[in-house]
């Protein structure tokens, strides 16, 4: 689970510390940053999946990352977590600028690398201003990988832990933002995240759902998964008594099983409206095998029966319980809202231009825990505001 992140001169934040929870709600107006703050671990992710070529360009560009009107950069993101098995947090980080002396708009390179378990350093490394790479601290391996422009975590199969922490951070992160069309024909691919396509698990669009499907089909050691999944379907449409594929070898389409007049009748997943196919995508997501560390949810009510929302949310608290993996959402919606904990909402507002994160005000924190405010009216009646004592994203 990722416990905490800094990040630095990325999009509208200039200076961030966040803690996280096993579920963490981000809410604020549109436009504060919301969607920034998630965003930036899906940089990371998607930096040690396919380097930093590609996690610009998902990103539209260094012009798309650097905050407006900043003209010496120092883009850093810097994520400490935990994983099953170790007694101690890890701590990753990088950071990107210009070489040189150079100002932006120009080149921005990769500029320094470390990971740390515990206050135990693995390796730590930084680029000098004439781009030459120099270790601080060396990984304990005979032969140093050669110096590139990306990541050196994952050229270390010999080191078990690092081997951990890579996937952790790489292929433990789903990232869901879920359109109107998904599970659907009339999705279009993204030719910019072509290289997530042979990531395990469910892909950011959910384009590969039916080999998800088709896994947790197979996934004998684990039936209740199915049940679970059948269940919550059946509290959204109680007609519902199958989803299941029309092969296992070589998977076209997902049917759904509907029961009317005594009778079973089959129903292509397509055909189905655009709040259960969503509903549905987010489901699979949560119950993905193998599960990831931690899975992101931008705006999960979009399209949705607002009914099935509170359903919804009992599967996000229920996640982390189950090892199903952490849960980091982004939300509008005063009915979802209202599920969780006020303790577990990150408020996100902009001022200056610059995004600042942190916990609900004490005095909202406390009406809501004397019953006087509901979490959700947090969005309706009286706008979230944020702990300034707790205050996080002013610039240094």
């Amino acid at each position: 689970m990722i416990k905490r992140i800094k990040i630095r001169d990325f999009k509208s934040i200039r200076e961030l510390d966040l803690s996280l929870d096993p579920v963490t709600v981000l809410v604020g107006r549109s436009g504060t940053g919301k969607s920034n703050t998630v965003q930036a671990l899906r940089f990371l992710r998607n930096f040690l999946l396919g380097g930093q070529e590609n996690a610009v360009n998902y990103e539209w560009g260094w012009e798309r990352i650097i905050p407006v009107g900043e003209k010496k950069p120092k883009t850093s993101i810097e994520v400490t977590f935990s994983l099953p098995g170790e007694e101690e947090d890890y701590t990753y980080a990088i950071a990107f600028g210009c070489p040189g002396q150079q100002q932006f708009p120009g080149q921005m390179i990769l500029r320094a690398e470390s990971l740390a378990l515990g206050k135990e350093v693995i390796f730590s490394r930084i680029c000098t201003d004439q781009n030459r790479w120099d270790w601080q601290k060396a990984p304990d391996v005979a032969t140093l990988p050669q110096h590139s422009s990306g990541p050196v975590i994952s050229n270390f199969p010999s080191l078990q832990k690092v081997v951990f922490a890579y996937a952790g951070l790489s292929s433990g992160v789903g990232y869901y933002h879920f359109p109107a069309s998904t599970l659907s024909d009339n999705w279009a691919a993204d030719q910019r995240a072509q290289f997530l396509q042979s990531v395990p698990g469910l892909s950011d669009n959910a384009h590969n759902y039916l080999n998800v499907m088709r896994g947790i089909t197979q996934d004998f050691h684990h039936p209740n998964i199915r049940k679970s999944l059948l269940a919550s379907l059946q509290t959204v449409n109680p007609s519902i008594v199958s989803i299941e594929l029309d092969s296992l070898t070589n998977p076209g389409r997902a049917i759904v099983g509907h029961t009317a007049v005594g009778r079973i009748f089959d129903l292509n997943l397509q055909q189905e409206s655009d709040g259960f196919r969503r509903f549905y995508a987010h489901l699979l997501a949560l119950y993905q095998t193998p599960p990831k560390l931690t899975l992101i949810f931008e705006e999960p009510e979009n399209a949705i029966y607002p009914g099935a929302l509170s359903l919804l949310a009992d599967e996000f608290k229920a996640a982390p319980r189950e090892n199903r993996g952490q849960v980091i959402i982004t939300t509008h919606n005063p009915t979802l809202l209202d599920s969780f904990d006020v303790d577990n909402v990150r408020v996100v507002e902009m001022r200056d231009g610059k995004t600042l994160v942190g916990p609900v005000s004490k005095e909202q924190t406390e009406a809501v825990k004397d019953h006087l405010l509901t979490t959700g009216e947090l969005l309706k009646i009286d706008q979230p505001r944020l702990d300034e004592p707790q205050l996080t994203g002013q610039p240094a």
